[in-house]
């Protein structure tokens, strides 16, 4: 069960839930870890959203401030070794060359860019 889910089971069980009593690392794998939104962590509290937007910045809990790793989810210690080992064979400068041009070509000349290049006024955008 997630942080979110214990919080939510103690309000279902009369327990007052206080802002206060939210640590950083609650709130840090609630947003990343968990992916809840401010909202819903503001509705649990019975708080404004921008008073957990604000507590979470104040912190630093951003999408990107967090590393990929936080972010991908990746937990074991073989994941990361897996993920490394994949990092490094596929950034080397020829593969990165070619993920440029090929972003670029399916961004912008497959994409919605060349479509409002082609049809200013029937733009979907």
């Amino acid at each position: 069960m997630g942080i979110f889910k214990e919080f939510e089971a103690k309000k279902a069980a009369g327990e007052e839930l206080f802002l206060d009593d939210l640590t950083q690392e609650d709130l840090k794998t609630m947003f990343i870890d968990e992916q809840i939104s401010d909202y819903m962590i503001a509705q649990l509290f019975d708080v404004k959203e921008s008073k957990i937007t604000y507590r979470r910045r104040k912190y630093g809990i951003t999408i990107r401030n967090s590393t990929l790793d936080d972010y991908l989810l990746v937990k074991t210690e073989h994941a990361k070794q897996m993920n490394d080992r994949v990092k490094a064979e596929l950034l080397v400068e020829e593969n990165l060359t070619m993920i440029a041009k090929s972003l670029t070509h399916f961004a912008f000349r497959n994409g919605p860019v060349e479509d409002m290049h082609a049809n200013p006024n029937n733009s979907t955008l």
